[in-house]
């Protein structure tokens, strides 16, 4: 399996000699890491971990040669966890969004990338606000470098499934000539069919074969939630 990116969580428990060892040892490698974080109440009431993160980030790039940079920063917000989401949607959509803008500005001031994991029922969820109306995958899509839709499915063909699910972001992607990732789910879930927990190597290798055919050239690549699961899978 030919390893282009992680997505490496923060956390201020790990030590910046830490990051700068690993991310060295990987970019010998060909490899990108980007700083992961973030949280449903992020920008909405949960400021603090935001504003230490962007700080952190902010020294930690500033302190360190660019063989030991993170490549940028991805997101993964998940504004539709919180208990107010059904009730209080357009107002979340919105917050959310002045988030994002937030969050691009800081990555642009730093020549840094920013993306964004996204769930694929997103192309479905609309917004009309202070920032124009339509859907909000493709508005998030218009305003990343890089989305990662959570397409997960055991299962790549046929409705419901991986490709399926993936389409429209796909294709919206395409118009706005970003950077677009496919991720599907090897942790144990609730439910089975979304993820590939259950199944063994050779159909997870298989299913994403799929995948990757029917959007050769199209797609940046498959992302793998999580690195840990993944292991466990090829043992």
């Amino acid at each position: 399996m030919n390893i282009h990116s992680v997505y490496l969580q923060y956390s201020s428990k790990v030590s910046n000699e830490t990051y700068r060892n690993f991310i060295s040892s990987l970019q010998k490698e060909g490899v990108a890491v980007y700083a992961l974080d973030g949280a449903p109440d992020w920008g909405i009431t949960d400021h603090e971990s935001k504003d230490q993160f962007l700080d952190w980030f902010h020294n930690y790039q500033a302190d360190v040669p660019s063989r030991e940079q993170f490549k940028g920063i991805h997101l993964d917000i998940e504004p539709y966890l919180l208990e107010n989401w059904e009730t209080n949607q357009e107002e979340i959509i919105c917050q959310f969004q002045t988030l994002l803008l937030q969050l691009k500005h800081f990555t642009e001031n730093r020549n840094t990338s920013l993306g964004i994991d996204i769930p694929f029922w997103f192309d479905e969820i609309t917004f009309d606000n202070k920032y124009g109306q339509g859907y909000l995958s493709q508005w998030l899509i218009q305003n990343t470098d890089e989305t990662v839709v959570m397409a997960y499915r055991n299962f790549a063909e046929g409705k419901n499934g991986i490709i399926d699910l993936s389409s429209q972001e796909v294709d919206w992607a395409e118009q706005e000539n970003k950077k677009i990732t496919i991720a599907v789910e090897t942790e144990k879930t609730p439910e089975q069919h979304v993820s590939f927990y259950s199944e063994n190597k050779h159909t997870l290798a298989s299913e994403i074969k799929l995948v990757q055919e029917h959007y050769k050239g199209r797609i940046a690549g498959i992302a793998i939630h999580s690195f840990e699961s993944l292991k466990k899978r090829s043992q």
